[in-house]
């Protein structure tokens, strides 16, 4: 969930400042905020990011993988 501020000019991610999210929030644990609703513990982040690697994957026409 997205909100706008009062003001018009403010954008809240889940309840957080985007602009906190942008300088202090890896890409990951905003895309964890977005997903299940709360940034991870640092066990969460670490279990999300391990997943997110065996899901990446090389196309086959690349030998170097």
């Amino acid at each position: 969930m997205s909100t706008v501020g009062k003001s018009g000019n403010d954008l809240h991610y889940r309840g957080y400042d985007i602009l906190d999210l942008a300088h202090q929030a890896s890409f990951e644990e905003v895309a964890y905020l977005l997903i299940y609703g709360s940034l991870p513990t640092q066990a969460q982040l670490t279990s999300y990011q391990s997943q997110l690697l065996s899901q990446r994957g090389c196309p086959s026409r690349y030998s170097r993988c």
